[in-house]
């Protein structure tokens, strides 16, 4: 009987650390346990721990901990569907960027629906490399329009403030934006709804699937990451504007893929083993 107890109450504790685990990643992306859950949150965090490497048994621990948690809380279609992805090695994974092609495509789509907003919005991701709740969190006061100017990213991912800069096209179609939506003062949230409200995470991620339905938010931040190592920026700068705690994070972007080796030349792969 004690050990039917103390099993039972290691079960208990384990759900328990998954779940906190789960609400550790959604306050990471800028929601919480408390929003309603999504399966898009779901499957999110399934895919980044088969992308982490974790085991096939911990994946699914942490699946049946939040199927769980979405029946008790009778949000049972969240959990629906979800693919449970079999666990890679970290040489075939890298976080998934977009090619210069598919980021113009990106471009050209939010040009042409005419929305200034959301043209605002997509220019921020790619080019500054901001998380969805980060920019959800912005300020009209935390973006500097003039040359050289920043933007102050407040209690990002792990309570950390951090400064990054801007670019031309993000100052100019941040100042676009605001220009059509005088008059408006600093301590407004820089991007509002169409109700004039906040905008929401969940608006962002419908707006990004109208202009590509594979695409997702979180890989215009990857595309911006990928672009500065491209560029030969060092893993410590890269870090700090990411704001990334830990270097590996950060690496994981450096790391080559398969696709990658295979498309490089034959006489680059082998040149080392050349004499």
């Amino acid at each position: 009987m004690c050990g039917e107890f103390d099993a039972h109450l290691k079960t208990v504790q384990s759900y328990r650390l998954q779940l906190r685990k789960f609400k550790n990643y959604l306050e990471g992306s800028g929601t919480s346990l408390e929003e309603p859950l999504t399966r898009i949150d779901v499957q999110q965090y399934i895919t980044t721990l088969s992308h982490q490497g974790y085991k096939a048994s911990s994946i699914h621990l942490a699946f049946n901990t939040i199927r769980a948690f979405a029946r008790w809380t009778r949000q049972a279609s969240a959990v629906q569907n979800i693919r449970i992805v079999k666990p890679i090695s970290a040489l075939q994974w890298t976080p998934q960027s977009l090619e210069r092609k598919e980021r113009n495509l990106l471009l050209r789509r939010v040009e042409q629906s005419g929305s200034l907003r959301n043209i605002a919005i997509i220019v921020l991701l790619l080019y500054c490399g901001l998380r969805v709740g980060e920019l959800v969190a912005l300020q009209v006061r935390d973006v500097e329009l003039k040359r050289g100017g920043l933007v102050y990213v407040h209690a990002g991912k792990g309570n950390r403030d951090r400064i990054v800069p801007t670019t031309a096209e993000v100052r100019t179609r941040v100042q676009e934006y605001l220009a059509s939506r005088e008059p408006f003062i600093a301590e407004e949230p820089l991007f509002l709804s169409n109700r004039g409200k906040r905008i929401s995470i969940r608006a962002i991620e419908f707006m990004v699937k109208t202009l590509d339905p594979d695409l997702h938010p979180h890989q215009l931040r990857h595309t911006f990451v990928r672009g500065l190592l491209d560029q030969g920026v060092d893993l410590v700068t890269v870090a700090k504007l990411a704001g990334h705690q830990d270097l590996n994070t950060t690496r994981a972007y450096a790391t080559p893929t398969l696709k990658n080796m295979a498309d490089a030349p034959e006489g680059q792969r082998h040149s080392g083993c050349q004499s």
